[in-house]
C-alpha cells in the first residue's frame, strides 16, 4: 500500500513546485500592479503671462503764450515789449534826428516817455527846491543790445553799467519814487535827471526826465509807501517795459 503511495505524493510535490517557480516576484516589471508610496505627479509648465502696457505719459497743461507784444521804431532805433492794450505814441520828432515817445496804458495815460538825444540840460537850484537825498531801493543790471556807453558823464565822472533802477528822495510833507534805465548816479541836489549817457549821446526811458519836488515822478506820503510801491504789479509792469529796452535797428 505504501509503495503505491509514494510515486503519487511525488508528482503531487512537482506539481506545487512547479506552479511556485511561474509566481512573478513582487515589484518585478512582470507585476501588473506594482506598488508604490504615492502616484509621482508631473507639474504643469507655468503659463506665459502677457505683461501689461506702460501708461503714456499724460502731458501736463500747455502754457499760455505770452500776449506781450513788442514795439520798434527804427528811427530811434529803439525797441521795447508792452503789455496787452498798451501802446506808443509818436511825441515829437525833430530835424536832428530828436524822437520823443509815450508809452500809454490801455486807458492812454502816459506812463513812461522815451527820447533820444537830449542836450541841453541844465537849471539852478532855488530856496523853494529842497534838496533831495536820493536812495536807491531797486537797481538790476541790464545788457541793452546796441548800446554804446559815454566815456564819462557830463561833469567828468565815471559811468556806471546800465540797470533799471527805482530812486526814492524823502520830501518835507512825503516822498517821491522814480524809475528809469540809467547808467549814472546823482548826487544829492534840488533836482536830477534820469538819463542814460551814450557815446551817441544821451537818452531817457523812464517814468520822467527830470526830478524834483515840484514836478517829481510820483508822489508818495511818506518814503516807507514809496518803497512799498516795488512789490505791486504796477512796478512789475513797468520795469519789465524798461527792462526789455533795445538799441537796434
Amino acid at each position: 500500500m505504501a509503495a503505491r503511495l509514494l510515486p503519487i505524493l511525488l508528482g503531487t510535490l512537482l506539481a506545487a513546485a512547479a506552479l511556485a517557480g511561474c509566481a512573478p516576484e513582487p515589484g518585478s516589471t512582470g507585476d501588473p500592479s506594482p506598488t508604490t508610496g504615492s502616484s509621482a505627479t508631473t507639474p504643469a509648465p507655468p503659463s506665459a503671462t502677457t505683461p501689461a502696457p506702460a501708461p503714456s505719459p499724460t502731458a501736463g497743461p500747455s502754457a499760455a503764450p505770452d500776449p506781450w507784444t513788442e514795439f520798434s521804431d527804427a528811427r530811434g532805433p529803439v525797441s521795447s515789449e508792452i503789455p496787452p492794450g498798451w501802446s506808443v505814441a509818436e511825441v515829437a520828432a525833430s530835424e536832428d534826428g530828436m524822437l520823443q515817445l509815450a508809452v500809454r496804458d490801455d486807458a492812454g495815460a502816459t506812463r513812461l516817455i522815451f527820447a533820444n538825444r537830449v542836450s541841453g540840460l541844465g537849471g539852478a537850484c532855488t530856496p523853494a527846491l529842497p534838496v533831495l537825498r536820493i536812495v536807491e531801493h531797486d537797481a538790476t543790471p541790464l545788457e541793452i543790445p546796441g548800446f554804446a556807453p559815454a566815456a564819462s558823464d557830463q561833469l567828468g565822472r565815471p559811468l556806471e553799467a546800465p540797470r533799471v533802477v527805482y530812486r526814492v528822495a524823502e520830501l518835507p510833507d512825503g516822498a517821491l519814487g522814480t524809475l528809469a534805465v540809467s547808467n549814472d548816479r546823482p548826487q544829492d541836489s534840488c533836482m536830477f535827471y534820469n538819463l542814460l549817457q551814450g557815446a551817441a549821446g544821451s537818452l531817457v526811458f523812464a517814468d520822467a526826465l527830470q526830478i524834483d519836488s515840484v514836478a517829481p515822478g510820483r508822489v508818495f506820503p511818506d518814503a516807507a509807501a514809496a518803497e512799498a510801491f516795488t512789490g505791486t504789479a504796477e512796478y512789475a509792469t513797468l520795469k519789465r517795459i524798461l527792462g526789455s529796452l533795445r538799441l537796434e535797428a
